[in-house]
């Protein structure tokens, strides 16, 4: 039996296609061209107004490799490596991925502002669908999967000022 939330969709079906309205109408075999035309559209498009990338490529790869660290802690060396960039590069590239809700830092919850200002933050993509997309995650059993699919359901009850008690 599959299980609905308040707003009728399955959670199976959130946490494997993510939120985007337009997939919902879609059978299943059009959802993932669908997610590959929006990541087509957002980085021939979309990126352009954000900002200035001459690589479009290595921002894709930057994309991807990010997307597989949703739910864990962001480490910019260690993707500068994987990329072969600076560091400022992959903090230019997450800048724009959460200026465009593409993905958001959730920082540390510590006591001092020196401590959180040390910690790094964790790196969660704001559409769970998208995110196994681009992270090539065709497991439904994976936690940090679901550790974003509940972000994300968190986030969109917060934009709709739906109390998270209720």
């Amino acid at each position: 039996m599959a299980h609905h939330g308040p707003d009728g969709r399955s959670a199976d079906g959130q946490l494997r296609w993510g939120g985007y309205p337009a997939l919902e109408r879609l059978p299943e075999a059009d959802r993932t061209v669908w997610l590959r035309d929006f990541r087509r559209t957002y980085l021939e498009r979309d990126l352009a107004d954000l900002g200035r990338v001459a690589d479009l490529d290595q921002f894709a790869l930057a994309q991807s490799l990010l997307a597989a660290r949703t739910g864990q802690l962001l480490s910019y060396s260690e993707v500068a490596r994987e990329l072969g960039v600076a560091v400022n590069t992959v903090k230019r590239y997450v800048r724009f991925l959460e200026v465009s809700y593409q993905a958001v830092l959730l920082q540390p919850l510590l006591p001092t502002t020196i401590a959180r200002l040390v910690k790094s933050p964790k790196i969660y993509w704001t559409d769970v669908g998208l995110a196994r997309l681009l992270a090539e995650r065709p497991s439904l059993s994976d936690g940090a999967m679901f550790e974003t699919a509940v972000l994300t359901e968190l986030l969109r009850c917060e934009r709709r000022g739906t109390p998270l008690n209720k």
